[in-house]
């Protein structure tokens, strides 16, 4: 409105409430609803974030304040995960995501690559309602006694980092940006440049437990498919996947108009 910034939440009754703007003397942003109808905000200040949750039963509550400036995903247990957290070590910088939870903090480790060293730089972009916990991570690889690091895509599992990274040692960037209940990946990543043509291929994938290809996009590894007498030209890229498996994309229509896309899953022989 003319004086500010509102917030509201709707219930699955059709129940509609708006949700304090200023609370306990400085203003909150609520950024993540949970499925069982608590928002949760924050007030950043430094390198800090003070946490409230509201629901319509309790109003709104300070929780506590938290380390690092940035929550990317808030689960239905309550675990609040932190993108990065930054502190010296050996006199050099690090910085590793964490999970927050009733005021203890848990650490992520990134990889540790061939050599064992653990990374430098890690992030967490999303969390599910088990926990698991998808980013990318700082690995050191070898190949023909050259070490290499690249960020890689990384998927925590009770608190484990995993590698899911499938370019050959040091060839291209990969970033996991979103995970499903059932512990599906949305797989961001760089290729390579193919000879003759001089475009760079550019893969954005999901893929399930065992990394085998749910959905892709792609120059080369084109795995959505748009019938014949659709309006729709392409899909240019996945932005998540809900735990059923339909997928929404940024795509563009035959005449031009960037639109949002559903892709839901189908049988295949």
């Amino acid at each position: 409105s003319s004086v500010g910034k509102h917030f509201f939440v709707r219930d699955e009754d059709g129940g509609f409430y708006e949700v304090p703007v200023e609370e306990a003397g400085v203003k909150v942003e609520w950024t993540h609803l949970t499925d069982d109808g608590k928002a949760y905000g924050q007030h950043k200040t430094g390198n800090s974030t003070t946490l409230f949750v509201w629901d319509s039963h309790n109003g709104a509550v300070k929780l506590g304040v938290i380390p690092g400036k940035d929550i990317t995903a808030i689960n239905n247990k309550g675990q609040v995960l932190i993108q990065a957290v930054s502190e010296r070590r050996d006199g050099k910088s690090i910085c590793y995501p964490a999970i927050w939870q009733g005021g203890h903090v848990t650490k992520l480790r990134g990889l540790e690559g061939q050599l064992g060293i653990e990374s430098e730089e890690s992030y967490g972009f999303d969390m599910n309602n088990k926990g698991e916990v998808v980013g990318k991570s700082l690995a050191s690889v070898v190949y023909k006694n050259q070490v290499f690091k690249r960020m890689h895509a990384v998927k925590w599992v009770n608190g484990r980092a995993i590698d899911l990274h499938n370019r050959p040692p040091g060839r291209g960037t990969s970033s996991a940006t979103a995970i499903n209940d059932s512990g599906k990946v949305l797989l961001d990543q760089e290729g390579w440049k193919l000879s003759g043509n001089g475009y760079t291929f550019n893969a954005n994938t999901i893929k399930d437990d065992s990394n085998r290809h749910i959905f892709g996009l792609g120059t080369v590894n084109q795995l959505i498919h748009v019938d014949e007498g659709s309006i729709w030209m392409k899909a240019d890229n996945i932005v998540n996947i809900n735990d059923s498996d339909a997928v929404i994309l940024n795509a563009t229509t035959i005449y031009g108009e960037p639109h949002a896309m559903l892709a839901l899953p189908v049988d295949t022989p």
